[in-house]
């Protein structure tokens, strides 16, 4: 709680406001968490400022970090307070035990989504817990990236965009060995078409689930 504070106030809002933005400006955030069990007292402090305005949110677990007394690390981008480009926030209720954030902010051409877990309100999704036993053959994977990619599909329509036009694509897996199963279901998706993806090795903070999902999507305008 008191890194939270500390980068939020001393870090990231001073950050913010030197270049013309400010917390209820902020767009996107990061975050890395070096014991994921802190994710519930990060998140009240977190709320306590953003709350009004929210950002898209992506927590993550991390091993360490290049400060080692630090448990936390924040980063952040937003656009100008006085500036042409707005904030604009989307709603999409039907995602919300799926993230931790508003399902995606636009600012501009920009759509970024808050990650997305293949959860529900009693943990990982029932179609993942049932195939467990499948694992090795990608089952529980591509139950949970359905769900994932179909709720994308939903808040990249509510924000006036296709989920064809995804930019950016970050896996966060609890194993590797999920990521072409985990990338068949894309395939899936988008007719076979490339996608910029990357993969990161990570602790996941719900039992069972295998992958978080971290998007950003064009936006064309009118």
């Amino acid at each position: 709680r008191l890194q939270t504070e500390f980068l939020i106030t001393s870090r990231l809002k001073p950050g913010l406001e030197a270049g013309g933005s400010s917390i209820k400006n902020a767009i996107k955030a990061q975050v890395y968490l070096t014991n994921i069990n802190d994710l519930p007292e990060f998140m009240d402090v977190w709320n306590s400022y953003f709350a009004d305005s929210p950002c898209a949110l992506t927590v993550v677990a991390t091993k360490g970090l290049a400060l080692l007394e630090s448990i936390i690390e924040i980063n952040i981008f937003g656009v100008r307070d006085n500036g042409k480009i707005k904030k604009q926030i989307i709603e999409h209720r039907a995602s919300s035990p799926m993230r931790l954030g508003p399902a995606a902010v636009r600012a501009g051409d920009l759509l970024c989504l808050s990650a997305l877990y293949a959860a529900d309100d009693n943990g990982n999704i029932p179609a993942a817990r049932n195939s467990a036993g499948l694992r090795y053959l990608g089952v529980p994977v591509q139950h949970q990236m359905r769900a994932i990619l179909g709720a994308a599909e939903d808040i990249c329509r509510a924000g006036g965009t296709s989920f064809a036009n995804v930019v950016r694509a970050h896996h966060f897996v609890g194993d590797l060995n999920v990521i072409y199963p985990a990338l068949r279901i894309w395939q899936e998706k988008l007719a076979g078409a490339p996608i910029p993806f990357g993969a990161v090795r990570t602790q996941m903070p719900i039992p069972g689930c295998d992958v978080i999902m971290d998007m950003w999507v064009y936006h064309p305008g009118r």
